[in-house]
């Protein structure tokens, strides 16, 4: 089945054609998709990405670990999304597969941000409003958050929250 946009697509099959795209470059060919598992990857593969990580990004990782779900994966920078027709892709810092599995982007940032990363994360919050986003900031040794919820409709329902 060719598909034209990820938005056709039943939502236990959105993660899968999300990691087909950015694997190939091109539509996924959805015949019969992988379960999505609720298991870690391989102790090796997780340590190669958690060794390219920054000390803001492990941080938050590390409460990511203990405030997830007991189900819940997390995939580190697994996921590369276009935002639209210039070739313009943003990868997320981590994605979050729920029980349900529903999705969670999150984006991980220190004290000093540069304007291109929070219009790429405006961007792509624009142009993907099916998943939860959260924008992480490490300020004054405490994590602010902004969250971004899908609503039935896919508008979107805004909260900021500090921790």
């Amino acid at each position: 089945m060719r598909i034209k946009n990820v938005m056709e697509l039943p939502l236990p099959h959105r993660a899968v054609a999300l990691q087909q795209l950015t694997k190939k470059g091109s539509e996924p060919q959805l015949n019969h998709p992988p379960a999505l598992k609720p298991s870690s990857p391989g102790s090796q593969q997780l340590k190669r990405q958690e060794d390219q990580l920054t000390k803001t990004e492990l941080r938050y990782l590390r409460l990511l670990k203990v405030q997830r779900e007991p189900l819940c994966r997390i995939l580190i920078q697994a996921i590369r999304l276009n935002l639209g027709l210039t070739n313009l892709n943003y990868t997320p810092d981590f994605c979050v597969v729920r029980p349900d599995r529903t999705l969670e982007m999150h984006e991980v940032k220190g004290a000093h941000v540069y304007e291109d990363a929070r219009v790429k994360f405006k961007q792509a919050v624009a142009t993907y409003p099916m998943f939860y986003w959260v924008w992480a900031q490490w300020e004054q040794g405490q994590w602010r958050y902004q969250i971004v919820e899908p609503s039935e409709t896919y508008g979107r329902i805004d909260r900021t929250s500090e921790d």
